[in-house]
């Protein structure tokens, strides 16, 4: 499902940088009206009815609720990756303009990061309460995970209180091309599946079905893990490809991680098909330098049936950074 990017300023919820943009505030990295139209257009015209408005935080841009609605009234399926609306007008309106359409056709992607840890709510617990409180029927919970520290408990609390959905995506934190601030090492992750899974009985009480993220490596769940996943979601993806992104600058890429990686314009395309093809290229040729993040996927069976991706793509690449350029070329910025 591609994303496209309202703006690239970010709240005080986020902590990675803006994208190094150097004037988020700036018109210039505000997706404007004309080329909302033309994504839209060629979103349409590629038979892609489905997206996710992201950033940034799009609701940081001055004409979100518009937006959001136009693309509704242009028969687009929407998701809106968010932290939630904390502008008590930009929510009134969204909730004027947005409220009346059916929850399969918008709904939120709801980042609860900042509840990972208790007391690091960064002072946004009044603005996303008044938030969930008008949409959280709407709002599918999700969570980036850093290391071993986090707790599920706050966030598992307000997906019962205020009525979310009990599917809660789980992720790692990929680091962003050029800058792994936050994210985790590949030797850390198997301790975090082991955290997520010390909340396997609390999830199982409160109905809440943990849904993986791309990224995951196979390897790192037991046979346990999986199993319990299998019951308990019914979901365990761990393979990786291509999520296209479209800045305001009509700017492409092959997903969030990657958002400085190989970069191209849409105008320079006919169809999502073809972008799509594009990257899908690009991700082979750098499965041929490194199959994943760890050595042992070179020889993984899993890898070879096509069952595991070996982790995030933006692992592999920063490591042909520090070393002389001999591999293939497209594997460089």
């Amino acid at each position: 499902m591609p994303e496209i990017f309202l703006t690239e300023k970010r709240d005080g919820t986020c902590e990675h940088p803006v994208f190094g943009v150097r004037d988020p505030d700036s018109p210039v990295h505000r997706m404007s009206w004309e080329n909302l139209i033309y994504a839209a257009d060629f979103l349409l015209a590629s038979g892609e009815r489905r997206l996710v408005l992201s950033g940034g935080e799009p609701d940081l841009h001055p004409q979100f609720p518009e937006m959001a609605a136009y693309l509704l009234e242009r028969g687009f399926e929407v998701s809106v990756s968010t932290a939630g609306i904390a502008g008590k007008e930009s929510l009134e309106k969204s909730e004027s303009l947005l409220s009346g359409y059916p929850l399969q056709r918008f709904h939120f992607l709801l980042n609860l990061d900042p509840f990972l840890e208790k007391g690091n709510e960064n002072g946004r617990q009044e603005d996303l309460e008044r938030f969930l409180q008008v949409f959280g029927g709407r709002c599918f919970p999700t969570a980036r995970l850093t290391d071993d520290r986090f707790s599920l408990v706050e966030p598992i609390r307000m997906i019962s209180e205020f009525g979310m959905s009990r599917n809660l995506s789980l992720g790692l934190r990929h680091p962003m091309f050029g800058n792994d601030a936050m994210a985790p090492e590949p030797a850390q992750v198997r301790g975090i599946v082991d955290r997520v899974f010390s909340f396997a009985p609390l999830m199982e009480r409160f109905r809440i079905q943990p849904i993986l993220a791309c990224g995951w490596p196979m390897c790192c769940f037991n046979d346990d893990h999986l199993a319990w996943l299998g019951r308990n979601s019914g979901r365990c993806d761990f393979t990786c490809g291509p999520t296209i992104g479209i800045g305001p600058e009509m700017t492409i890429w092959p997903c969030s991680p990657l958002y400085r990686f190989r970069n191209r314009s849409l105008f320079e395309f006919n169809s999502l098909s073809e972008i799509h093809r594009m990257y899908l290229d690009l991700f082979m040729r750098v499965k041929v330098e490194s199959a994943g993040i760890f050595i042992a996927c070179d020889t993984c069976r899993y890898r070879d049936l096509q069952r595991c991706g070996g982790g995030c793509l933006v692992h592999n690449l920063m490591t042909f950074q520090d070393e002389e350029p001999l591999r293939l070329p497209e594997v460089y910025p």
